[in-house]
Order: structure tokens, then C-alpha cells, then sequence
């Protein structure tokens, strides 16, 4: 079930993984490639807000994606690192579902990550004073994270 449609969600799957070799977009978990399992949830909570940003093997990775209603984008400067691409589904975001009140980024390799916890984001930054809201793991603050559209003016 959506929780908003004020709710825009950027799926970061552009990298080349070329540390580990192969596709980590690719690889299965529960017989699902985690990309399309990131793609069902980030669907889950945002509806037709949802897109995914490909770059690195683009072809191959929207043909998992086939079966998923879930916006594509290319990003042609993948390889200048997760920025271009983040600023790629914020640019996305804005031309394209302008009522959006913010935007939740997230990564296609974390199966930790489920539609429970991003309804947890999206919970915690309808309070007052929230305009940004991250995950925290391991003594780390990263994605996924909920910004403001506010702070979207530039991209």
C-alpha cells in the first residue's frame, strides 16, 4: 500500500560494481534480482512517484525491471559517481511530479532494507522539525534518506 503521494522515491542503481566484479544489481535474493526487489518497495511506498536511475549496463538491468511499474532514467555520467546520479532522479523528480513534498534516495544493495522501514522514514518526517531524515546502521548515517523538495531548487 502507497503511504503518500506527496512521497518521491530515486532508486540508485547506476554503478558499475566494479569492485566486486559483476552486477550487484543482478544478483538474487529470495530468487529475485535486488534490483527489481528495490524496485517493488520503493513502488510500494510511493505509487507512480518512483523511478530508477540506471547507468552502467542500463540494458540489462531495465529488463528486470519489466514486470515493475516504475519509472527509468539514464544516466549518461554514471561513471562521475553517485552524485550525477542522485542529481539525475532529483532533476527527474521535479519535471516530472512537481507536487512532490520529498524525495527519499535510496540503493539497490542493502536487503536489509524493507517497505516497513522506508514507511518509518516517511512517518518520522511528517513531524515537526524534519526536513531531512536518514538511516542509521553500524555507526553510520547514509541511505535511505528523506529530503525536503526544498532542498531540491538546484538540480
Amino acid at each position: 500500500m502507497e503511504v503518500s503521494g506527496n512521497i518521491g522515491v530515486i532508486l540508485l542503481a547506476a554503478g558499475a560494481s566494479a569492485r566486486m566484479g559483476t552486477s550487484k544489481q543482478m544478483l538474487y535474493l529470495d530468487g529475485e534480482p535486488m534490483l527489481a526487489r528495490a524496485a517493488r518497495i520503493a513502488v510500494a511506498v510511493s505509487g507512480t512517484n518512483a523511478v530508477v536511475v540506471l547507468g552502467a549496463n542500463a540494458d540489462n538491468h531495465i529488463e528486470c525491471l519489466r514486470n515493475i511499474s516504475i519509472q527509468t532514467v539514464t544516466n549518461t555520467s554514471w561513471s562521475s559517481g553517485m552524485g550525477a546520479s542522485i542529481k539525475q532522479g532529483m532533476r527527474w523528480i521535479i519535471e516530472h511530479r512537481p507536487a512532490t513534498s520529498a524525495a527519499l534516495i535510496m540503493v539497490c544493495d542493502q536487503p536489509a532494507v524493507s517497505d516497513s522501514h522506508l514507511r518509518a522514514l516517511i512517518v518520522r518526517h511528517s513531524g515537526p522539525g524534519t526536513p531531512v531524515v536518514a538511516s542509521a546502521y553500524a555507526g553510520t548515517i547514509g541511505v535511505p534518506a528523506l529530503f525536503d523538495t526544498r532542498f531540491l531548487v538546484s538540480c
